[in-house]
């Protein structure tokens, strides 16, 4: 493949540039507004499907799997309780469709070290696609500023005034204080968009491969997070 730059991360390293970061995120959400119509040609093709009304069906999937859970780190008391916020799930999910912002492409895995930087042109490319889903927009922008704000150790300041200028364009579909709202909404069930793409890539490939690069916890420290909220 043509050299496409550096990591966005290692960029960053020197010095953080919010210019860079909130263009990338303009144009990532550019791809996603166009896609939001084009979603049955990303699903004939394969891609997975975790639209709001599917995350529960697939929650349910993964709490289920109590031997692989309880290896990870959770306890039978943890599953339990994980089981019966199904529900809370399905409310949350059911909130966020009460909105204009519909599922769409997204890139399960976003943040600063799967864009890459040209240098001299400025131009940033998104890698790493085989991580694409269809869900809802927000899951990925919420990662990619969290990640960015743990990375960079930005204030909680820097942080708002991103987030705001990152969402600037889908301010066509809803006012900014429902675009804050939804991402209070995104930040509860975060962690479980995270552990679908553990258990999505643990399918994906045998088990001994799975255990040579999965670090022990993954599945538990995410559903702890999830526990908390």
């Amino acid at each position: 493949m043509k050299d496409a730059g550096i990591q966005l991360h290692h960029y960053f390293k020197q010095n953080f540039n919010a210019d860079i970061f909130i263009r990338t995120m303009h144009a990532y959400t550019k791809l996603q507004i166009s896609a939001t119509n084009k979603i049955q040609l990303f699903l004939d093709l394969g891609v997975p499907d975790w639209q709001l009304e599917i995350l529960p069906i697939l929650y349910r999937e993964v709490i289920n799997q109590e031997a692989l859970l309880i290896e990870d780190g959770l306890s039978r008391d943890d599953l339990i309780q994980l089981k019966k916020l199904e529900s809370k799930l399905s409310f949350l999910c059911e909130l966020l469709a009460k909105y204009k912002i519909k599922d769409t492409f997204g890139h399960a895995d976003f943040h600063d070290k799967n864009i890459l930087l040209n240098q001299e042109t400025q131009q940033t490319t998104l890698i790493d696609l085989g991580e694409v889903v269809i869900t809802h927009p927000f899951f990925s922008l919420h990662n990619c500023l969290h990640m960015a704000k743990e990375n960079f150790s930005l204030t909680d300041h820097q942080y708002h005034q991103l987030q705001l200028a990152c969402f600037e364009p889908w301010l066509t579909l809803e006012s900014q204080k429902n675009l804050l709202d939804i991402l209070s909404t995104i930040n509860q069930c975060w962690s479980i968009h995270a552990v679908l793409g553990e258990y999505r890539l643990m399918k994906s490939v045998s088990q001994n491969d799975f255990h040579k690069f999965h670090r022990h916890g993954r599945f538990s420290l995410k559903l702890r997070y999830w526990l908390d909220q």
